[in-house]
């Protein structure tokens, strides 16, 4: 039974990666994406619940909980999915590479998406944790780099709203090393901006303090 939930929870968890991503090159891209986040996310809603009361399931609920998560980020609903992982990461028990990497994303996300939402916004402190998650992953691996150009670009988000134009620009710098120029002109005119580097395509008005970031991969 165990090898049999494990092997049920492996598959939740690729069709949670098909739903959610937005044109991975390895998934085929699904159509309608609002409707089915909300689809996906009834019915992991219902599994939860479902979970309850039952023990192997219920020593897996963190798994649920953190597809949920992902589902919000994926939705732009930030604020949810930081209230999210606050369980996933009290409850999670695996500790196998492929699954702190996925938590690991999961709050660089959480981080990035914040930091365009003055609402939500991120600490140092949420930045520091999840650098220090990091700092676990391979370094020299693709994705590691991707998550640590995503996390600076938060730090620098976050610091341009609180009105410190050099740290960001050094954030930017460390997060885009290829587009010192253009962030330059960026920064200092606050002309639209479209800037693409290693790990992040940032495109919005405002120079540093607008656009949306997403994650591309570096040159390898």
């Amino acid at each position: 039974m165990a090898e049999d939930l494990a092997a049920a929870f492996e598959l939740s968890d690729q069709l949670v990666s098909w739903s959610v991503e937005r044109g991975a090159e390895q998934l085929p891209t699904l159509e309608g994406r609002n409707g089915r986040l909300a689809l996906l996310e009834n019915s992991l809603v219902k599994l939860l619940r479902k979970s309850e009361g039952q023990p192997p399931l219920e020593r897996n609920a963190w798994r649920i909980k953190l597809a949920l998560a992902e589902v919000a980020l994926a939705a732009d609903k930030p604020g949810v999915a930081r209230e999210r992982m606050k369980e996933v990461l009290s409850e999670a028990s695996a500790t196998d590479e492929a699954t702190v990497q996925r938590l690991a994303r999961a709050r660089v996300l959480v981080c990035l998406l914040g930091s365009e939402d003055p609402e939500v916004g991120v600490t140092p402190g949420e930045l520091s944790e999840t650098e220090t998650v990091l700092a676990s992953l391979p370094a020299e691996a693709r994705e590691t780099r991707r998550l640590k150009s995503a996390l600076k670009m938060a730090e620098a988000r976050m610091q341009f709203r609180e009105g410190d134009g050099n740290s960001a620009l050094d954030s930017y710098r460390s997060a885009l090393p290829r587009n010192d120029g253009a962030l330059r002109r960026a920064a200092v005119t606050g002309s639209p901006a479209h800037l693409e580097g290693p790990g992040l395509h940032l495109r919005g008005p405002g120079g540093p303090g607008g656009g949306r970031g997403r994650c591309r991969d570096p040159p390898s």
